[in-house]
């Protein structure tokens, strides 16, 4: 028989020294203290307090022929625990590399058939003669390698392409266009004197009560009774009913004036309240630089300092963009007040501005070339959660270095360029900032449809994601491969969503801020909200799903319906805040998932995985069938299956995760809340 096998199976070799204590298992430490050979386990057992901890102990190599031994003393001994932990982490780390080189079939597939579509878009723009001066566009035969690529302009070496995207699935072409088209939707990294106004604006909405003051209604506040009960044309009998009537229209024009109810009270309302709001933020300008803020106040009035105002809140609007976990509170206040103050005939000024984006600089800089030169694609590339090696970081760090200083010598003003050095630097890390935003969002999506691939199939026969309603909190029914199809597409929905983030926001930002589209104020069921029409982004969301639904095998799994405007999601800020909770649901999870293997150093935590979840196999494969079954089982609004409802039913397993067998996991991996962040720990 063959002795790998044997030894596979556990079964001594002939001629094998055995354990003097088990005498099942083949010694492989000799200790020279007690003077007779062990197998790792019994050893570490009888020599795991005491004074025999302190017995000295020799590795013993076994020869199966001649039963000879020889001592070595690299690497913890055989059988041990610290033996298993060292393999199990080898067994990680062969995992994660194995993980960061394999992408999900469906996603890649998407990704081509948009670089497709791109391409097809650009060729049929040159037909037609529009090629808008972009002399590159011809050179679009990439077979001939680096000169082709870089043209006039630079290029890309081979092998720093292949360090970037070592699937080969994207050229310098392709991602110079994706570049180009997502640069008119990055907003400015702001500068310092900007942060100081930033911080003088969210004080200012902190320290403001707009919101609480304006959105009410008279029927909020129990007022229609007694506009009923005023408007009534028959009299009551007698001069006691005259007496009522007016008393009770005095009382309800008390109240309207109070609470803002009646046309003209809420426009005095809201007067009152902007022009509040701008004597607070004047009044932070003259107390954080009273030379400065003086220039501003003394003499001037509201509409003097437009341009001001402007500038502050189109900081809070390009902050927010770059920071969707930023101003949770005082976003929505912000909004709020620049829709009012946008109402014709509300004021004589216009608080709005265009946001300061990459493209917007470099257009009012005529500077519109730097976007098609292929060094801006090294400049800024992040590599992800993509593990690279210690001297491919360094060429890569290299390289960005070269094309970052290319850059700059080319546009900045030691070329005689309209952009300054300084101008360049900050359209180079914006980009930057914007490639690390979408990467931090999408890798958590992307480790979970690994997880999901890896661990099911669609073909599977033991129904091991089925589902039904009225079972555990479920309102669809599913079978195994209907669910699998239905997470799956889920989640390449929400990753080609997470990819197109900033270019919804400036659409919610355009939505919101549309004089021409007005909200009205109304009971959603989850108390007063203005409700107002989304129509960019509607037929935003409408081209990222149909581009996702065009690419998927089997057809569509459930509704294909996008709630906007409505009593579920009244408004575009409702929804971009619904999209920006995905990576905060899926990267703990993934977080927890890849962490309990290291668990296992700890002897307790191993102990609790083994003996209550059979091990680190058995408790992913727990919370995996458990998440993708019941955070996608319908719970949401409109039977659950809708595009928005299959977010909400994530949201609501969140909430019932305590309530959950293995919740305890999830706290030894440093679990901190699907609102905050792990702690920077090592387990």
């Amino acid at each position: 028989m063959d002795p790998s096998l044997l030894a596979v199976a556990g079964v001594a070799q002939p001629g094998a020294l055995m354990c003097i204590e088990c005498e099942d298992v083949p010694a492989n430490v000799y200790c020279q203290r007690c003077e007779e050979v062990f197998c790792g386990l019994c050893f570490q057992w009888l020599h795991r307090k005491g004074k025999r901890q302190q017995h000295t102990v020799e590795k013993l190599q076994q020869h199966a022929a001649s039963g000879e031994a020889s001592s070595t003393d690299a690497g913890p001994i055989e059988g041990t625990t610290e033996y298993f932990i060292q393999q199990q982490k080898k067994q990680q780390q062969q995992q994660q590399q194995q993980q960061q080189t394999m992408v999900d079939a469906d996603a890649m597939a998407l990704e081509r058939e948009l670089a497709a579509a791109i391409a097809a878009e650009k060729d049929e723009a040159a037909a037609r003669g529009d090629d808008n001066g972009n002399e590159d566009d011809d050179s679009s035969d990439h077979s001939d390698g680096d000169e082709a690529e870089g043209s006039a302009r630079g290029s890309i070496s081979r092998d720093i392409m292949q360090l970037m995207y070592p699937d080969g699935r994207s050229d310098v072409h392709h991602e110079m266009s994706r570049l180009a088209q997502r640069a008119e939707f990055v907003p400015l990294r702001l500068s310092e004197e900007e942060r100081v106004l930033l911080r003088l604006l969210e004080g200012a909405l902190e320290v403001s009560e707009y919101t609480d003051k304006v959105d009410v209604s008279n029927d909020y506040y129990g007022w229609t009774g007694t506009l009923a009960l005023a408007a009534m044309p028959t009299p009551l009998v007698g001069w006691r009913s005259a007496t009522l009537t007016h008393s009770l229209t005095h009382v309800m024009r008390l109240g309207t004036s109070y609470y803002g109810g009646g046309t003209s009270s809420k426009t005095d309302t809201i007067r009152r309240e902007l022009e509040d709001f701008f004597s607070i933020i004047s009044g932070l300008l003259v107390a954080n630089d009273f030379r400065a803020g003086s220039s501003h106040t003394v003499g001037r009035s509201f509409q003097d300092n437009a341009e001001l105002f402007q500038r502050v809140f189109e900081l809070g609007r390009r902050f927010k963009i770059m920071n969707p976990d930023k101003m949770r509170t005082t976003y929505g206040k912000m909004m709020h007040l620049l829709q009012d103050a946008g109402t014709p005939g509300m004021l004589n000024f216009s608080c709005i501005s265009e946001i300061r984006t990459v493209r917007t600089l470099l257009r009012d800089r005529d500077a519109l070339d730097m976007l098609a030169d292929p060094n801006l694609l090294t400049a800024t590339f992040v590599s992800g959660s993509r593990r690279l090696k210690r001297e491919e970081l360094q060429r890569l760090q290299q390289a960005r270095n070269d094309a970052r200083q290319a850059l700059i010598k080319r546009y900045g003003a030691a070329s005689g360029g309209a952009l300054t050095d300084d101008e360049v630097q900050l359209c180079i890390d914006s980009i930057s900032d914007s490639n690390s935003f979408i990467a931090s969002n999408r890798d958590p999506v992307d480790g979970t449809l690994r997880y999901l691939v890896r661990t099911f199939r669609p073909e599977q026969s033991d129904e091991a994601l089925a589902i039904r309603a009225g079972r555990g909190g479920s309102c669809l029914t599913h079978t195994h491969a209907t669910q699998f199809r239905f997470v799956q597409q889920s989640l390449l929905l929400w990753r080609e969503i997470q990819g197109e983030m900033f270019r919804l926001w400036m659409l919610t930002d355009s939505d919101l801020l549309d004089a021409r589209n007005r909200y009205r104020l109304a009971n959603t069921g989850q108390g007063l909200n203005r409700v107002q029409p989304a129509p960019h982004i509607s037929r935003a969301m409408s081209e990222i799903l149909g581009r996702v639904q065009s690419h998927m095998r089997g057809g569509w799994v459930g509704l294909s319906v996008v709630h906007l405007g409505d009593r579920d999601v009244p408004n575009a800020m409702v929804f971009i805040d619904k999209y920006t909770q995905v990576p905060r649901i899926l990267g703990p999870v993934v977080r927890t998932l890849d962490n309990i293997p290291a668990m296992l150093a700890d002897p307790n935590m191993r102990e609790l995985l083994e003996n209550k979840f059979q091990g680190v196999a058995e408790a992913r494969l727990m919370i995996l069938r458990d998440y993708f079954r019941h955070g996608f089982d319908g719970s949401g609004s409109d039977g659950g299956s809708c595009i928005d409802g299959r977010l909400t039913s994530s949201w609501n397993w969140c909430s019932q995760l305590e309530k959950k067998p293995y919740h305890a996991i999830f706290l030894l991996a440093c679990f901190d809340g699907f609102d905050g962040s792990f702690k920077n720990q090592s387990i």
